[in-house]
């Protein structure tokens, strides 16, 4: 029997919404109400004919300068729609009423007061949406699920949530299809990575066309024949007629997890309480809290342990870490409790460590246990007589690194020789991690457990102890090494004539930036006012650099050339890059990364050394090759993607990584706007995009499931960065046993079954990696625009709705959503035109402007005067599409989740007067 637990956080509506109830007061209609009718009431009710409410809820709630808490869109009893949203406060509720009395909204038939009830009850209730009903349904048993999921009757895979959107998630079914988890309810008190089992749904409750849900998600089209032949895991009924073969229905596959495999997100996350109005409410049990990754749900926290915070310092604007400790089936939000204060929000450290307990990612000092693995030595460690005669002695050759200015973690490092008969040895040398990390060890485990190092704007959180990863295994400079090499013999085409697979001895002779290698590249590194060439060591000199950086040029771009020519894709995106204050840490400089001829040059000989190897482990190891694959893309938003810039006049041809490439290099024209052309296109094309993973290759008999889509060849692993990813480091391991040194593999002892978990875990933790990263750069880009904003940029249009832009910064390389009713425009107008294709609609966007602005100019709010009826004589008019470019200006707003608002800047022609 579950444990009722204290009382919590509101109810759930359930499938009898709005019935009288003899505990509840009965429904009254407020439709003629002329004030608002207590304190009591919370909601807001619309009542529209589309089966979608006419509005965007959100804009509509900011608009008053209020919060909603939920809504909830149904069929009405009179045959009507009606959407209720919940507002925070009785107060912003009664503003919401008087402002959508004032401007009706086109679509919407009556707005009325409602009862708080009828989406949930109190904190101190409960929690039992109706007596004797839970609010989530029971977890199935164990050995109900496993008899359907051996009988194929459910989905298993990692939950998503959409942090957009987060009454939404989703599951893949086994072709890829997203299948819609389409409330909290069904989603059953899983988080957001969890491994679910996922029941579909009877086909009557899979979502239509016309539902919100598939408008602001990815649409599945099904013909109708598919539909019915897909319709149910458990009805295998025949349809009563011949569907017609032209049928289209846009209809999702719905579904509801029954039961966790496993909880893979960490029950903790970082938030504020929220404590406005604790004081009046001195009943309330519990205390909610808010957590700043909105795919967390929220938590309720005891009014005590609230209390002695509240004592101690002014929490209002304190970060802390709440854990989950229960979730009952009979209770809406789990049951928490404060595990940590991180700190005061809109400090960079605070807010870092935010970032990383959100992302699960482990931050701590490394235990005693784990340093004791390291060398007793220390940095005075050298290598053994035994050890040498083991490897071959590159330590007098010209040996030398390429990496950004500031890397302390060096994994690679390159040769290159002109042979006898005019053609090149070429080794690429990758630090040997696994001699110092052995299998088993206190060190190796957690290396496995972290998976990756994360790279924050101000700060590395590393994989290794420091001792390893900027030290004993970094390739520096004019110190002797231990690495893993393959060195090929290769023609200056590019073809490879032969190969070697070996560990080594270096010394690398110089530590090169990429500026560095560019200036050898561009003719520069003589000159006097050029990049300053650090001077090499071992006798060599400047100009035995650059004869080794042009030769290995000249290799690197026909290796490149050749690669674009059998289909590799290549999306790049604008990259953010900071300097620092050195004293307070904040951001004083903003730039876009540049990836220069140099970049290309590494890239190009780090993934022919990641192809070798991954041959080399296919072919002698095939059941266990721990390799990387790159899945194609989800065709539905691939096809999206085509048909939207087939309606703006440029065909894009998907079939293919290679037709996808040629055509988004040729389509965007060679004008001064091609540029951001191509860089819209590359945001369009990554949408798509699955992420790339790491498996064993004996967990699938089809070698088409090795391909890497993105790349277009059938093996690929990562052998080049041991330092920064434990999966480099498993790939080492392998390739030594393939080369008779068993000593490592034999240790690990691991099955591949095994070996698929340690996959999973690298991609999890890589992908919440990415994402710290990501996030690190988004806040330092608030802080940058908080500390030098309003700034200026150039944009594109990357998508219309009906009032507002999605539009992308080029200088800065951030999307955001520009909303018509929140300037201060005359009047705007959403519209569609015929595109050039014929058979399309193009959306289109007009505004007018006041020839005059001052700071009492008036928003345009939701319901603007009539286009047509703002003249020309008195206003500015512009008009917009996909892939128009737009003015915009970036400022600090500290009401956004990301610190800064984007908004479009009034042309020329329009006075400004401050």
């Amino acid at each position: 029997m579950s444990n009722q637990g204290p009382s919590q956080v509101g109810t759930t509506p359930t499938k009898n919404y709005g019935r009288r109830n003899r505990r509840q007061p009965p429904v009254q209609s407020f439709r003629n109400a002329t004030t608002w009718p207590s304190n009591d009431h919370h909601v807001v009710k619309f009542e529209h004919s589309s089966p979608e409410p006419p509005f965007n809820i959100s804009q509509l709630v900011s608009t008053v300068g209020g919060y909603f808490m939920k809504y909830k869109s149904q069929p009405s009893e009179n045959g009507n729609f009606e959407t209720k949203i919940e507002m925070k406060t009785a107060a912003e509720a009664e503003r919401l009423w008087k402002h959508c009395q004032e401007n009706l909204t086109w679509g919407v038939l009556s707005v009325e007061p409602d009862f708080f009830y009828t989406i949930k009850k109190t904190w101190n209730n409960q929690n039992k949406s109706q007596p004797g009903k839970s609010v989530f349904q029971e977890y199935w048993s164990e050995e109900k699920l496993k008899n359907a999921i051996e009988n194929c009757e459910v989905i298993t895979g990692p939950l998503r949530i959409n942090a957009k959107k987060n009454i939404h998630a989703f599951i893949s079914d086994p072709d890829g299809k997203d299948i819609l988890i389409p409330s909290r309810e069904d989603r059953n008190r899983a988080l957001d990575g969890d491994i679910v089992v996922v029941e579909i749904k009877d086909p009557s409750e899979w979502e239509s066309g016309n539902d919100s849900a598939m408008k602001t998600m990815e649409i599945e089209t099904f013909k109708l024949t598919d539909l019915v032949k897909n319709v149910s895991l458990q009805d295998q009924s025949k349809p009563t007629s011949e569907p017609t073969s032209n049928a289209i229905l846009l209809k999702r596959k719905t579904g509801r997890v029954v039961g966790i495999l496993e909880k893979i997100r960490s029950r903790i996350a970082t938030g504020f309480l929220k404590i406005e109005n604790m004081d009046e409410k001195k009943n309330q049990s519990f205390i909610q809290f808010q957590p700043c990754n909105h795919t967390f749900p929220y938590v309720c926290i005891p009014r005590e342990f609230v209390q002695k915070e509240r004592e101690k310092q002014d929490i209002s604007k304190v970060i802390f870490a709440c854990r989950i400790t229960s979730w009952d089936h009979d209770k809406v939000w789990p049951v928490g409790e404060l595990c940590n204060i991180v700190g005061e929000k809109g400090q960079i450290e605070p807010e870092t460590q935010r970032i990383l307990v959100d992302c699960d990612i482990e931050d701590s000092e490394f235990t005693t246990e784990v340093i004791n693995c390291l060398p007793l030595s220390g940095q005075k460690w050298s290598i053994s007589q035994e050890e040498r005669a083991k490897r071959r002695d590159y330590t007098k050759e010209c040996i030398f690194s390429i990496d950004p200015p500031h890397a302390r973690d060096l994994d690679d490092a390159l040769h290159c020789n002109v042979t006898p008969d005019g053609n090149f040895e070429i080794g690429v040398h990758i630090a040997d991690v696994s001699h110092f990390v052995k299998p088993k060890t206190a060190l190796d485990n957690v290396a496995s457990a972290r998976a990756t190092s994360v790279y924050m704007v101000q700060r590395v959180i590393p994989m290794l102890p420091r001792l390893l990863c900027e030290e004993l295994c970094s390739l520096n400079p004019d110190v002797e090494r231990l690495a893993f090499s393959v060195v090929w013999t290769i023609t200056k085409e590019g073809k490879i004539l032969s190969e070697w697979f070996g560990r080594s001895i270096i010394r690398s002779c110089a530590k090169l930036s990429y500026d560095h290698a560019q200036a050898f590249i561009d003719g520069r590194a003589n000159d006097e006012n050029g990049v300053s060439i650090p001077s090499p060591t071992g006798g060599f000199t400047h100009k035995h650099l650059e004869e080794k950086i042009l030769n290995l040029f000249t290799v690197s771009q026909n290796l490149r050339r050749q690669r674009m020519e059998k289909g590799a894709l290549r999306l790049d995106q604008v990259r953010l890059n900071y300097t620092l204050n050195s004293e307070s840490g904040n951001p004083n400089g903003c730039y876009t990364y540049e990836y220069k001829k140099s970049n290309e040059l590494i890239e190009e000989f780090m993934l022919l050394a990641n192809m070798a190897v991954a041959h080399q482990l296919y072919r002698k190891m095939p059941k266990f090759a721990f390799l990387r694959c790159h899945p194609p893309p989800k065709e539905d938003m691939l096809d999206d993607m085509v048909h939207q810039c087939r309606a703006i006049g440029l065909e894009i041809d998907a079939k293919t990584s290679q037709s996808l490439s040629r055509t988004i290099q040729t389509s965007c024209g060679d004008d001064e706007l091609s540029k951001y052309r191509k860089m819209a296109l590359f945001m369009l094309a990554i949408k798509p995009q699955k992420l790339a993973a790491y498996l064993c290759a004996g967990i699938t008999e089809d070698p088409a499931g090795y391909h890497h889509y993105a790349l277009n060849v059938p093996l690929y692993t990562h052998f080049t960065s041991p330092i920064r990813r434990y999966a480099d480091l498993v790939v080492h391991r392998q390739l030594a046993a393939t080369l008779g040194d068993n000593s490592d593999v034999d240790a690990m002892a691991a099955t591949t079954d095994e070996l698929e978990l340690q996959a999973k875990l690298c991609n999890h933790r890589k992908a919440n990696a990415k994402t710290a990263g990501d996030l690190s750069v988004q806040l330092f880009f608030g802080l940058f625009v908080k500390s030098f904003g309003p700034l200026e940029s150039k944009g594109m249009v990357m998508g219309i709705l009906d009032h507002c832009l999605d539009v992308l910064s080029m200088e800065y390389g951030v999307t955001k959503r520009v909303y018509m009713d929140a300037h201060p425009l005359l009047s705007f107008q959403y519209g569609q035109k015929d595109s050039p294709s014929g058979n399309q609609k193009l959306s289109t966007m007009k505004i007018k402007w006041p020839l005059v602005l001052t700071p009492e100019s008036k928003l345009a709010g939701l319901e603007p005067t009539p286009y047509g009826c703002v003249g020309s004589n008195v206003s500015v008019e512009q008009s917009y599409e996909v892939f128009s470019v737009v003015d915009l200006i970036i400022k600090p707003d500290d009401h956004t989740t990301d610190g800064y608002k984007v908004s479009l800047r009034p042309p020329v022609d329009v006075s400004v007067i401050q």
